[in-house]
């Protein structure tokens, strides 16, 4: 599978490139605005590169379901789906390419962020003087650093399991629609509708499951709070992996 994976990187690297020039470039033009005290324009290019950041993570998912869709449809896809190697295995090197660039870019969102907000608080007093504020108000509410960050920890956690459980649901649609419903009409809409059904019928499942632990303090608490309902999503994603899997050994025909 390790091989199948760098394949898949070597196929799909020209967008994240991209991407990562994009957000160079605006970290260049942000420490050149503090470098010449242009406050305008480093609120800026702070905002655009936070935004490119963040939406990094959404565009590696959509590209990712698109590259799927399209080798499926195209005739060039004998080379991959027909190749002596496991349905599984072409499926998992997928899903891990794009786990993989996912993490790097929250690596890079998780590094540069708060590198960037220091560097500007260091530089404009009335940005420190508010974040102080900030922290004397939280901590006046009860809430803390320490909570904050707890809950970042947590929310990434559980933004990287939805990000997989879209991904497989997606393929599994995709799927649907190129072997069991390939000579139907309106096959694309139908398997849109069953992923849309899906998708937000596990949502709701998932909102019914209790919380272990209404409010954390700690890590660990922290964790076993979404246990249950992170294992019932990576249940739900295993299940969709290996239905994908099947349907494309038994049923693809290109």
């Amino acid at each position: 599978m390790l091989k199948l994976t760098k394949y898949e990187f070597r196929k799909n690297m020209s967008a994240p490139i991209i991407l990562l020039i994009v957000i160079g470039v605006l970290q260049v033009a942000f420490l050149s605005c503090i470098a010449l005290d242009k406050e305008k324009y480093v609120a800026l290019t702070f905002g655009l590169q936070t935004v490119a950041m963040t939406f990094s993570y959404f565009i590696i998912l959509i590209l990712s379901i698109a590259s799927y869709s399209r080798e499926l449809k195209s005739k060039s896809s004998y080379m991959t789906f027909m190749a002596p190697v496991s349905t599984y295995a072409i499926i998992g090197s997928k899903l891990l390419m794009a786990f993989l660039v996912a993490v790097f870019f929250g690596i890079v969102l998780a590094v540069l962020l708060p590198i960037n907000v220091v560097i500007i608080g260091a530089k404009y007093d009335e940005v420190k003087n508010f974040t102080d504020a900030l922290e004397l108000l939280m901590e006046f509410f009860g809430f803390s650093i320490k909570d904050l960050i707890i809950n970042a920890i947590m929310v990434v956690f559980e933004i990287m399991v939805n990000f997989y459980l879209v991904v497989v649901l997606a393929y599994l649609s995709i799927t649907l629609s190129s072997t069991v419903l390939q000579n139907k009409k309106f096959k694309g809409l139908v398997s849109a509708v069953l992923f849309g059904v899906i998708y937000f019928g596990l949502s709701w499942v998932a909102l019914k499951i209790p919380q272990v632990i209404e409010n954390p303090t700690d890590y660990v608490e922290a964790f076993v709070s979404v246990f249950p309902t992170m294992m019932f999503y990576i249940m739900c994603i295993v299940a969709g992996f290996f239905a994908t899997g099947t349907l494309l050994e038994k049923k693809v025909s290109l």
